[in-house]
């Protein structure tokens, strides 16, 4: 085992900024994120790249096409006399796993436009601290041809097992739709296992918020080591 990249040293950062028109915020940006540091300069220089990008484009998306939708919002506001609600996007990153040569994680976007509420998107991304190069999940099984099917069935025993003590949970066709919207690039690692995640209003409606099943270590093949 390579102790050097074992583990990634996590250095956490937060950055507000305000967008103004008129001598009034009318959108505000809050990133709570993260840089890595590690023994492996190369993995080390790979992830925080990746990390820098994503960072950019959600700040480059957000002022491109929120800032002009709130100015013209509170325009209207003044015009017709009715509050204006400042517009906010908030960009929230979280590392589920970061033992064994893996890092993990997963990061939420939530945009809010001046209604009832906002809407989360949530991505996610996994590392091999030795390469720096992302961890497909396919590569915690020994068959790539069969290894969806086998997530797919203990996820659908634990939405079964979820909609039978509080009905009404998830969507009456939920049973297809876990398997319409299943994306292999949803899931991160935690220490009890990968989670496989599903978007807001995929399988259910918006009061239940993104949806997480857990595959335990125990049914995967390759469980995450160095």
């Amino acid at each position: 085992m390579n102790n050097e990249t074992l583990s990634a040293d996590i250095i956490e950062n937060k950055s507000v900024k305000e967008y103004i028109f008129g001598n009034v915020v009318v959108l505000t940006t809050n990133i709570e994120n993260f840089r890595i540091k590690t023994k492996n300069r190369y993995s080390e220089f790979l992830i925080n790249k990746s990390l820098v990008t994503q960072q950019q484009f959600f700040i480059t998306n957000n002022v491109k096409i929120l800032y002009p939708q709130a100015v013209k919002d509170y325009k209207n506001s003044l015009l017709n006399g009715y509050p204006f609600n400042p517009y906010g996007a908030f960009l929230n990153y979280v590392v589920s796993y970061n033992e064994n040569c893996a890092l993990s994680f997963y990061y939420d976007t939530y945009n809010y436009t001046g209604g009832a509420h906002g809407t989360t998107i949530r991505k996610s991304d996994t590392y091999s601290l030795n390469t720096g190069r992302e961890i497909p999940l396919s590569a915690y099984y020994k068959n790539i041809t069969t290894y969806r099917k086998n997530i797919l069935e203990i996820i659908l025993q634990q939405a079964d097992k979820r909609q039978q003590e509080n009905p009404g949970m998830f969507f009456d066709e939920y049973r297809s739709l876990i398997k319409k919207y299943f994306n292999e690039e949803s899931y991160y690692l935690t220490p009890d296992g990968i989670v496989i995640y599903y978007g807001q209003y995929d399988i259910a409606p918006y009061a239940v918020g993104i949806v997480e099943f857990v595959v335990p270590y125990s049914q995967v093949d390759f469980p995450p080591k160095c």
